[in-house]
């Protein structure tokens, strides 16, 4: 009877252990012990430089900012405005390496290729607007120009 008892004793102790409600649901293995993140290098910072021009528009002399964002030496994008107008930033193609050439696909600005170091010697070009014009009644697309032959303008010195 003894033996009986205890192998009823045993089956019950089993069957609770194995119960759903003794069991853990948490079926994910330990979490690894995470290694030391690798030292990235700090994204150089980001400055502004403003350059200011003397642009022709429509047959007249004009001044026009540039505010261009450099990080690094590198000149990613650029703030244009002129006479009360600011235009959208236009953000450079890093694969046109003749000119620094920015656009955001409806205006383009361009100057001379220069660095961030070069900026406030280097001319400007131009400044075109994408558009729809009528030529020989058919329209097509056109690059108007805003702006073109601008020069690095500066200040002169007052004599003494």
């Amino acid at each position: 009877m003894k033996k009986l008892n205890l192998l009823f004793l045993s089956a019950t102790l089993l069957v609770a252990a194995c119960s759903p409600a003794n069991q853990s649901n948490d079926t994910t293995a330990p979490a690894p012990a995470a290694a030391p993140a690798a030292e990235t290098p700090a994204a150089p910072a980001t400055t502004e430089t403003v350059v200011n021009y003397a642009c022709t528009h429509e047959s007249k002399k004009v001044g026009v900012t540039a505010t261009y964002t450099v990080q690094g030496n590198d000149v990613t994008a650029v703030k244009i405005a002129s006479e009360g107008t600011e235009y959208p930033v236009l953000q450079r193609d890093p694969a046109n390496k003749e000119d620094n050439q920015f656009t955001d696909g409806k205006y383009t600005w361009v100057t001379e290729l220069a660095n961030a170091d070069e900026l406030a010697v280097k001319a400007g070009n131009m400044m075109t607007e994408k558009a729809m014009s009528n030529v020989n009644g058919e329209n097509i697309e056109t690059d108007n120009i805003i702006f073109k032959y601008c020069e690095v303008h500066v200040e002169p010195t007052p004599a003494n």
